[in-house]
Protein backbone atom coordinates (compact mmCIF):
# COMPACT_ATOMS: atom_id res chain seq x y z
CA UNK A 1 0.00 0.00 0.00
CA UNK A 2 2.88 2.48 -0.65
CA UNK A 3 0.61 4.69 -2.76
CA UNK A 4 -1.56 5.46 0.27
CA UNK A 5 1.24 5.75 2.82
CA UNK A 6 1.59 9.52 2.85
CA UNK A 7 -2.18 10.05 3.13
CA UNK A 8 -2.39 7.47 5.92
CA UNK A 9 0.33 9.23 7.90
CA UNK A 10 -1.46 12.55 7.45
CA UNK A 11 -4.67 11.03 8.82
CA UNK A 12 -2.89 9.55 11.83
CA UNK A 13 -1.12 12.86 12.46
CA UNK A 14 -4.43 14.70 12.37
CA UNK A 15 -5.98 12.26 14.88
CA UNK A 16 -3.10 12.48 17.34
CA UNK A 17 -2.68 16.25 17.19
CA UNK A 18 -6.36 17.21 17.37
CA UNK A 19 -7.40 15.30 20.48
CA UNK A 20 -10.28 17.15 22.13
CA UNK A 21 -11.79 16.52 25.56
CA UNK A 22 -14.25 19.38 25.41
CA UNK A 23 -17.39 17.29 24.81
CA UNK A 24 -18.10 16.42 28.44
CA UNK A 25 -21.49 14.91 27.66
CA UNK A 26 -19.95 12.43 25.23
CA UNK A 27 -17.19 11.54 27.68
CA UNK A 28 -19.78 10.80 30.34
CA UNK A 29 -21.66 8.53 27.92
CA UNK A 30 -18.46 6.64 27.12
CA UNK A 31 -17.73 6.12 30.83
CA UNK A 32 -21.22 4.73 31.34
CA UNK A 33 -20.90 2.44 28.35
CA UNK A 34 -17.51 1.13 29.47
CA UNK A 35 -18.86 0.36 32.93
CA UNK A 36 -21.90 -1.42 31.47
CA UNK A 37 -19.61 -3.66 29.41
CA UNK A 38 -17.25 -4.29 32.32
CA UNK A 39 -20.13 -5.10 34.67
CA UNK A 40 -21.66 -7.51 32.18
CA UNK A 41 -18.29 -9.24 31.74
CA UNK A 42 -17.91 -9.54 35.52
CA UNK A 43 -21.26 -11.35 35.67
CA UNK A 44 -20.94 -13.59 32.62
CA UNK A 45 -17.19 -14.27 32.52
CA UNK A 46 -16.27 -13.66 36.14
CA UNK A 47 -13.25 -15.97 36.08
CA UNK A 48 -11.23 -13.30 34.26
CA UNK A 49 -11.15 -10.99 37.30
CA UNK A 50 -9.91 -13.56 39.87
CA UNK A 51 -7.44 -14.97 37.33
CA UNK A 52 -5.99 -11.51 36.75
CA UNK A 53 -5.88 -10.99 40.52
CA UNK A 54 -4.02 -14.27 41.06
CA UNK A 55 -1.46 -13.46 38.35
CA UNK A 56 -0.88 -10.04 39.95
CA UNK A 57 1.03 -11.85 42.71
CA UNK A 58 3.43 -13.51 40.28
CA UNK A 59 5.10 -10.72 38.32
CA UNK A 60 5.24 -6.98 37.84
CA UNK A 61 3.61 -7.36 34.41
CA UNK A 62 0.77 -9.27 36.06
CA UNK A 63 0.43 -6.53 38.66
CA UNK A 64 0.28 -3.83 35.96
CA UNK A 65 -2.34 -5.83 34.09
CA UNK A 66 -4.44 -6.13 37.25
CA UNK A 67 -4.40 -2.35 37.70
CA UNK A 68 -5.55 -1.81 34.12
CA UNK A 69 -7.81 -4.81 33.44
CA UNK A 70 -8.51 -6.48 36.78
CA UNK A 71 -10.50 -6.02 39.96
CA UNK A 72 -8.76 -2.72 40.77
CA UNK A 73 -9.71 -1.09 37.48
CA UNK A 74 -13.25 -2.50 37.64
CA UNK A 75 -13.80 -1.03 41.09
CA UNK A 76 -12.40 2.36 40.05
CA UNK A 77 -14.53 2.40 36.90
CA UNK A 78 -17.61 1.53 38.94
CA UNK A 79 -16.89 4.32 41.42
CA UNK A 80 -16.40 6.80 38.57
CA UNK A 81 -19.53 5.76 36.66
CA UNK A 82 -21.81 5.82 39.70
CA UNK A 83 -20.45 9.13 41.01
CA UNK A 84 -19.45 10.82 37.78
CA UNK A 85 -20.57 14.32 38.73
CA UNK A 86 -18.31 14.24 41.77
CA UNK A 87 -15.20 13.04 39.91
CA UNK A 88 -15.73 14.58 36.47
CA UNK A 89 -13.25 17.49 36.76
CA UNK A 90 -10.43 15.36 38.17
CA UNK A 91 -11.12 12.62 35.59
CA UNK A 92 -10.93 14.96 32.60
CA UNK A 93 -7.82 16.59 34.03
CA UNK A 94 -6.25 13.13 34.26
CA UNK A 95 -7.20 12.36 30.65
CA UNK A 96 -5.55 15.58 29.49
CA UNK A 97 -2.38 14.74 31.37
CA UNK A 98 -2.29 11.24 29.88
CA UNK A 99 -2.82 12.63 26.38
CA UNK A 100 0.16 14.97 26.81
CA UNK A 101 2.32 12.02 27.90
CA UNK A 102 1.18 9.60 25.19
CA UNK A 103 1.02 11.92 22.19
CA UNK A 104 4.56 13.14 22.65
CA UNK A 105 7.55 12.86 20.30
CA UNK A 106 9.76 11.95 23.27
CA UNK A 107 7.51 9.04 24.17
CA UNK A 108 6.64 7.44 20.85
CA UNK A 109 7.80 4.31 19.05
CA UNK A 110 6.85 3.82 15.40
CA UNK A 111 7.07 0.37 13.84
CA UNK A 112 6.40 -0.73 10.29
CA UNK A 113 6.36 -4.09 8.54
CA UNK A 114 6.82 -4.27 4.81
CA UNK A 115 9.19 -4.71 1.94
CA UNK A 116 12.41 -2.72 1.85
CA UNK A 117 11.03 -0.05 -0.49
CA UNK A 118 8.00 0.40 1.74
CA UNK A 119 10.17 0.82 4.82
CA UNK A 120 12.24 3.44 2.99
CA UNK A 121 9.06 5.27 2.03
CA UNK A 122 7.87 5.22 5.62
CA UNK A 123 11.22 6.58 6.76
CA UNK A 124 10.83 9.49 4.34
CA UNK A 125 7.25 10.38 5.30
CA UNK A 126 7.05 9.20 8.92
CA UNK A 127 9.14 12.05 10.26
CA UNK A 128 6.24 14.43 9.62
CA UNK A 129 4.18 12.56 12.23
CA UNK A 130 6.92 12.83 14.83
CA UNK A 131 7.57 16.51 14.13
CA UNK A 132 3.87 17.34 14.49
CA UNK A 133 3.77 16.09 18.08
CA UNK A 134 4.79 18.29 21.00
CA UNK A 135 8.04 17.57 22.83
CA UNK A 136 7.63 17.01 26.55
CA UNK A 137 10.23 15.66 28.93
CA UNK A 138 9.38 12.20 30.26
CA UNK A 139 10.39 10.93 33.68
CA UNK A 140 10.06 7.14 33.83
CA UNK A 141 8.32 5.86 36.95
CA UNK A 142 9.01 2.47 38.45
CA UNK A 143 5.65 1.46 39.85
CA UNK A 144 6.16 -0.61 42.98
CA UNK A 145 4.08 -3.72 43.48
CA UNK A 146 1.73 -3.25 46.41
CA UNK A 147 1.12 -6.04 48.87
CA UNK A 148 -2.24 -7.45 47.86
CA UNK A 149 -4.49 -8.92 50.57
CA UNK A 150 -4.20 -12.66 51.05
CA UNK A 151 -7.83 -12.95 52.18
CA UNK A 152 -10.50 -11.03 50.32
CA UNK A 153 -14.00 -11.44 48.91
CA UNK A 154 -15.52 -10.23 45.65
CA UNK A 155 -19.28 -10.65 45.57
CA UNK A 156 -21.54 -9.96 42.59
CA UNK A 157 -25.29 -10.21 42.15
CA UNK A 158 -24.81 -13.20 39.81
CA UNK A 159 -24.29 -15.55 42.77
CA UNK A 160 -21.99 -17.72 40.67
CA UNK A 161 -18.80 -19.16 42.12
CA UNK A 162 -15.68 -18.67 40.01
CA UNK A 163 -12.74 -20.57 41.51
CA UNK A 164 -9.22 -19.99 40.21
CA UNK A 165 -6.02 -21.65 41.40
CA UNK A 166 -2.78 -20.79 39.70
CA UNK A 167 0.91 -20.11 39.81
CA UNK A 168 4.04 -19.69 37.74
CA UNK A 169 5.01 -22.85 35.92
CA UNK A 170 7.84 -21.60 33.70
CA UNK A 171 9.66 -18.44 34.87
CA UNK A 172 9.58 -15.87 32.05
CA UNK A 173 8.17 -18.60 29.83
CA UNK A 174 11.58 -20.30 29.62
CA UNK A 175 11.36 -23.90 28.46
CA UNK A 176 8.02 -23.45 26.72
CA UNK A 177 7.20 -25.49 23.63
CA UNK A 178 4.04 -26.41 21.75
CA UNK A 179 3.74 -29.56 23.82
CA UNK A 180 2.37 -27.46 26.67
CA UNK A 181 -0.56 -26.43 24.48
CA UNK A 182 -1.30 -30.10 23.91
CA UNK A 183 -1.06 -30.75 27.65
CA UNK A 184 -3.33 -27.77 28.42
CA UNK A 185 -5.99 -29.08 26.04
CA UNK A 186 -5.67 -32.61 27.39
CA UNK A 187 -6.06 -31.48 31.00
CA UNK A 188 -9.05 -29.27 30.14
CA UNK A 189 -10.93 -31.72 27.93
CA UNK A 190 -10.12 -34.94 29.75
CA UNK A 191 -8.91 -34.70 33.35
CA UNK A 192 -10.80 -31.59 34.49
CA UNK A 193 -13.87 -32.32 32.37
CA UNK A 194 -14.28 -35.79 33.87
CA UNK A 195 -13.43 -34.93 37.48
CA UNK A 196 -14.86 -31.45 37.91
CA UNK A 197 -17.78 -31.34 35.50
CA UNK A 198 -18.93 -34.93 35.10
CA UNK A 199 -18.26 -36.11 38.66
CA UNK A 200 -18.28 -32.82 40.58
CA UNK A 201 -21.25 -31.16 38.93
CA UNK A 202 -19.54 -27.90 37.94
CA UNK A 203 -20.81 -26.13 34.86
CA UNK A 204 -17.35 -25.63 33.40
CA UNK A 205 -13.62 -26.04 33.98
CA UNK A 206 -10.47 -25.42 32.00
CA UNK A 207 -6.78 -24.50 32.11
CA UNK A 208 -5.32 -21.11 31.26
CA UNK A 209 -1.64 -20.97 30.30
CA UNK A 210 0.55 -18.13 29.01
CA UNK A 211 3.59 -19.03 26.96
CA UNK A 212 4.96 -15.50 27.56
CA UNK A 213 4.87 -15.41 31.37
CA UNK A 214 4.70 -19.13 32.08
CA UNK A 215 1.69 -18.56 34.36
CA UNK A 216 -0.80 -21.40 34.73
CA UNK A 217 -4.32 -21.34 36.19
CA UNK A 218 -6.98 -23.96 36.81
CA UNK A 219 -10.51 -22.54 36.58
CA UNK A 220 -13.93 -23.89 37.55
CA UNK A 221 -17.24 -22.08 37.63
CA UNK A 222 -20.79 -22.74 38.75
CA UNK A 223 -19.11 -25.31 40.97
CA UNK A 224 -21.20 -26.76 43.84
CA UNK A 225 -18.16 -28.46 45.39
CA UNK A 226 -15.42 -25.84 45.42
CA UNK A 227 -13.46 -27.29 48.34
CA UNK A 228 -13.43 -30.75 46.77
CA UNK A 229 -12.37 -29.31 43.42
CA UNK A 230 -9.55 -27.28 44.96
CA UNK A 231 -8.11 -29.96 47.25
CA UNK A 232 -8.87 -33.23 45.50
CA UNK A 233 -8.70 -32.27 41.85
CA UNK A 234 -6.56 -29.17 41.24
CA UNK A 235 -4.00 -30.05 43.91
CA UNK A 236 -4.11 -33.84 43.80
CA UNK A 237 -0.80 -34.77 42.22
CA UNK A 238 -1.36 -38.36 43.36
CA UNK A 239 -4.12 -38.71 40.78
CA UNK A 240 -3.00 -36.13 38.22
CA UNK A 241 0.58 -37.33 37.74
CA UNK A 242 -0.30 -40.93 36.75
CA UNK A 243 -2.89 -39.60 34.33
CA UNK A 244 -0.33 -37.39 32.61
CA UNK A 245 2.30 -40.11 32.50
CA UNK A 246 -0.22 -42.40 30.84
CA UNK A 247 -0.46 -40.09 27.84
CA UNK A 248 1.11 -41.82 24.88
CA UNK A 249 4.53 -40.47 23.97
CA UNK A 250 3.34 -39.69 20.48
CA UNK A 251 0.92 -37.17 21.97
CA UNK A 252 3.38 -35.10 23.96
CA UNK A 253 6.67 -36.50 22.61
CA UNK A 254 8.63 -35.21 25.52
CA UNK A 255 9.03 -35.80 29.23
CA UNK A 256 7.98 -32.66 31.06
CA UNK A 257 10.42 -31.59 33.74
CA UNK A 258 8.68 -28.76 35.51
CA UNK A 259 9.90 -26.52 38.38
CA UNK A 260 8.23 -25.80 41.68
CA UNK A 261 4.92 -24.01 41.39
CA UNK A 262 3.47 -21.28 43.60
CA UNK A 263 -0.25 -21.62 44.17
CA UNK A 264 -3.00 -19.07 44.60
CA UNK A 265 -6.61 -19.93 45.20
CA UNK A 266 -9.85 -18.10 44.64
CA UNK A 267 -12.63 -19.74 46.58
CA UNK A 268 -15.92 -18.77 48.24
CA UNK A 269 -15.10 -20.77 51.34
CA UNK A 270 -12.52 -20.54 54.07
CA UNK A 271 -10.03 -23.24 53.16
CA UNK A 272 -7.20 -23.69 55.62
CA UNK A 273 -3.54 -23.65 54.61
CA UNK A 274 -2.10 -27.03 53.92
CA UNK A 275 1.04 -28.54 52.50
CA UNK A 276 0.29 -30.45 49.34
CA UNK A 277 1.63 -33.91 48.45
CA UNK A 278 4.62 -34.23 46.17
CA UNK A 279 4.33 -35.70 42.74
CA UNK A 280 5.69 -39.25 42.44
CA UNK A 281 7.27 -38.45 39.06
CA UNK A 282 9.16 -35.49 37.63
CA UNK A 283 6.22 -34.72 35.42
CA UNK A 284 4.22 -32.23 37.45
CA UNK A 285 5.50 -29.49 39.75
CA UNK A 286 5.93 -29.97 43.47
CA UNK A 287 3.14 -28.08 45.20
CA UNK A 288 5.06 -27.28 48.38
CA UNK A 289 4.60 -23.56 49.17
CA UNK A 290 1.91 -22.35 51.52
CA UNK A 291 -1.31 -21.50 49.71
CA UNK A 292 -2.19 -17.89 49.17
CA UNK A 293 -5.89 -17.81 49.88
CA UNK A 294 -8.60 -15.66 48.41
CA UNK A 295 -12.25 -15.85 49.32
CA UNK A 296 -14.92 -14.85 46.88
Amino acid sequence: MPNYLQKSIELITNVLTSVSLSDKKRIREIVGREFAWADHAAQSEGYNLPTTRVFAHLSKAGYYNELVNGVTSYQELKKLALNYGEYEDDFIKGLQEMASLLFNRNNIILTVTGEEKEIRAFTDHGSSLVEALPAKDITPIDLKMAELPRHEAFITSAEIVFAVQGGNLLPQGNGYSGHFEVLKTYLSRDYLWNNVRQLGGAYGCFVQFSNITGNLAFVSYRDPQVKKTSHRTFCSSSSLAPMVTSIHCKVLQQKLLLPEMNISLVSPRNISNSGLPKSPQQVLPTFAPTLKLFHR
